[in-house]
């Protein structure tokens, strides 16, 4: 009668936690009757008393499958796949079964450490970005993302790679400062006026007072300048001057635009509220 041999060796095992002989008899009985959290349960203790690496392998590796596909608990898959890891590193089942559980976990950085020993970051990025085109939920396409860009920022040196990851993710979260500082030195130095405009447009939502001043001029000088849009240039210039009345080349910059624009009206606008602020 399982249930009755279920409770005496339970009974044993309340004495002797330990107790081998109890925890190989319950680990039987709890698969029969498919009792898989009482099984995990004793496949732990069991790891933690086994000696021989052969034993203790064998049973980490049911442990983690329990965990993982029984349980659907991947936060203690992956713990004993590690212990597995710590005792085999060489063991590729393993590591395959860390990476899935690591990745359902969305333990970027943890999954970092496991493939820079191996230095396979073409992989992982491959992995990340492949995932991230199957994944539905923002938040994570988002940290997918900004793990890839940084991946092929610090570990492959491939700044064109990175962008190309942060402008997916601006289209995710259009006013995400990060994405857009890390995309303003790229297209300066790619001459991308267009792309460099909107990431200045993304920090200028980030910016008040006098710190945005520097950005409104960039911007405004690249819709005069660069990309034939002096509408956008001249609102980004009266800004600017709201926020330096004084300045003369400020002032220099909205009466130039308006006058090739013919909308001296905003400029006078421009000219009035500010006086008032005084």
């Amino acid at each position: 009668k399982p249930p009755v041999c279920i409770e005496l060796w339970a009974a044993v095992r309340e004495l002797e936690p330990q107790n081998p002989e109890a925890l190989g008899a319950l680990s039987t009985l709890y698969e029969r009757s498919r009792d898989f959290e009482n099984l995990a349960d004793v496949l732990q203790e069991q790891a933690l008393t086994l000696f021989e690496d052969k034993d203790r392998l064998k049973t980490l590796e049911k442990l983690a499958q329990i965990q993982g596909d029984r349980l659907k608990n991947d936060e203690a898959a992956a713990e004993a796949w590690r212990q597995v890891l710590e005792s085999n590193p060489g063991d590729r089942r393993a590591q395959e079964n860390l990476k899935k559980r690591l990745l359902a976990l969305r333990r970027w950085d943890d999954l970092e450490l496991l493939y820079e020993e191996s230095g396979k970051w073409d992989e992982f990025i491959r992995l990340l970005e492949s995932q991230e085109a199957r994944e539905k939920d923002p938040e994570t396409k988002v940290s997918m993302l900004l793990k890839a860009a940084d991946l092929w920022q610090t570990k492959k040196d491939k700044a064109d790679r990175a962008a190309r990851a942060y402008e997916k993710f601006l289209k995710i979260d259009d006013k995400h400062l990060g994405a857009a500082e890390a995309l303003i030195p790229f297209y300066e130095y790619a001459n991308n006026p267009k792309g460099l405009s909107e990431a200045i447009e993304v920090k200028l939502h980030h910016v008040e007072g006098e710190e945005s001043l520097p950005l409104l001029q960039q911007v405004a000088d690249l819709y005069e300048n660069r990309m034939r849009k002096p509408d956008l240039a001249l609102d980004r210039y009266i800004t600017a001057l709201t926020l330096a009345p004084t300045d003369p080349q400020t002032s220099e910059d909205v009466e130039r635009v308006a006058s090739a624009t013919g909308k001296w009206d905003q400029a006078i606008a421009a000219y009035r509220a500010a006086l008032k602020a005084f």
